[in-house]
């Protein structure tokens, strides 16, 4: 589960970076790692 959810977030960040700009991906790419942090600290 924690594998899958892992790739989903990786393929999403992608599709931001090709959708956004330099500026704005940096921002997402922040987002999404906290997102990823808060999944992980609720699994465990």
């Amino acid at each position: 589960l924690l594998l899958y959810m892992m790739m989903t977030t990786t393929t999403t960040m992608r599709m931001m970076m090709m959708m956004t700009t330099r500026t704005t991906t940096m921002r997402m790419m922040m987002m999404m790692m906290m997102m990823m942090m808060m999944m992980m600290m609720m699994m465990m």
